[in-house]
């Protein structure tokens, strides 16, 4: 019975391999030797996200510009809240909760890599009006989930430009 769980073991791990699934956060992707400088025109949430979710494809943040191959720009951070559906006493059921950010890319010299472009974040959530207490803590949570992803799409979607973009000029 041993061998034949350790057998099956065996095939199970090497099907998945051999399908492409990995563990999220267990591989470094796209930012393998890509250096970034995070400039921010105020206090964002999501550019604060930012440094962890660069570290996650692999890239380097960098504290000092000149040594950056793209600097991240956040232009503008807006959050969002609307209602979608009422109760009998009038009050909110079902909301939309959206965060945008507008950000642009450049090089140090100020090339532009990626134009001024928004990236957006949705979620839809119940509002359980049997449950008041809850119901803070669950439009933080999800708002807090929402930046964290929000960070790693534009992440993503400048190590992916600049790897098809590497001088700049876009």
């Amino acid at each position: 019975m041993n061998k034949a769980s350790l057998r099956l073991s065996l095939i199970l791990v090497a099907s998945l391999t051999g399908c492409g699934f990995h563990l999220r956060g267990g591989e470094t992707s796209d930012g393998a030797g890509q250096v970034l400088f995070l400039e921010q025109a105020g206090a964002s949430r999501v550019a604060s996200r930012l440094p962890d979710a660069i570290r996650l494809t692999g890239a380097q943040l960098t504290r000092n510009m000149v040594d950056a191959k793209g600097v991240i720009r956040i232009l503008k951070e807006t959050d969002e809240r609307r209602t979608m559906s009422l109760n009998l006493g009038g009050r909110g059921n079902l909301f939309d909760l959206y965060t945008r950010v507008r950000y642009e890319v450049t090089t140090p010299q100020g090339e532009i890599i990626i134009p001024p472009q928004e990236v957006e974040v949705k979620r839809e959530y119940f509002n359980n009006q049997l449950s008041p207490i809850g119901q803070g803590e669950e439009e933080s949570l999800l708002r807090s989930e929402m930046e964290r992803e929000l960070a790693e799409t534009l992440v993503r979607r400048v190590l992916i430009e600049m790897s098809r973009n590497p001088g700049g000029k876009s």
